[in-house]
């Protein structure tokens, strides 16, 4: 191999220097020149894999770890993007997603009971989020009343600690105001009973400025 000059290391440093400042200009070239040669590109790939199988084998099995964590950083990075592309993708292939899933389910139905037990029992949290998200849905009362779910599992999980959640008996999220929205400085852990309690008083308050109302009216 021959010695690079001062000439050549210049252009290329000059080169890297204009690729960083022009990223988008680069992007967006390559993308073009990849539309108009898919298939070239393609071929040259799959004979450069035929020929270097044993070489990229040997420099995956060297790198084992280091491209796991690209992986996991890649997929956390990207995650709002990934679950879009999955949603779109199985709506496009329901007929195939059921084909494969089924029979699959179908095989490892004990293994995911008890996988989902596991996850449920580290994740305790998980029961009171899904029921406060379910209980916003349009045609629920929640819902018609106006009341909006605006939290993440992450902030069930924030409150669950700070609260204590896990030294109660049943813990059950409650709203602080119960015009509000569930947002997270409107929510609390409490428990079940109390929860259930507090509902009922303002129930009974309702119910006698009601009577109240009616008998005013009758007056």
């Amino acid at each position: 191999m021959a010695k690079k000059t001062n000439r050549q290391l210049l252009r290329n440093k000059t080169r890297k220097e204009w690729r960083k400042k022009n990223r988008d200009k680069v992007k967006a070239q390559n993308q073009r020149y990849y539309r108009k040669n898919k298939e070239k590109i393609k071929a040259y790939s799959q004979e450069y894999r035929r020929e270097n199988k044993e070489i990229t084998r040997a420099w995956k099995e060297k790198n084992k770890e280091k491209i796991k964590a690209y992986q996991q950083e890649y997929r956390w990075l990207n995650r709002e993007k990934l679950n879009a592309f999955r949603n779109e993708w199985a709506k496009r292939n329901r007929a195939k997603v059921n084909i494969y899933r089924r029979p699959w389910e179908i095989k490892n139905r004990v293994k995911n009971k008890a996988k989902n037990k596991k996850w449920k029992k580290d994740h305790p949290w998980i029961n009171s989020y899904n029921g406060a998200r379910g209980r916003c849905k349009k045609d629920s009362i929640y819902g018609k009343k106006g009341i909006r779910f605006f939290m993440a599992l992450q902030d069930f999980k924030t409150l669950w600690f700070r609260d204590k959640a896990y030294n109660l008996k049943k813990p059950s999220i409650h709203r602080k105001d119960s015009k509000k929205n569930y947002v997270i400085s409107n929510c609390k852990f409490i428990e079940l009973r109390e929860n259930q309690s507090e509902g009922g008083r303002k129930l009974k308050k309702k119910l006698l400025v009601r009577v109240k109302k009616k008998e005013q009216k009758q007056k």
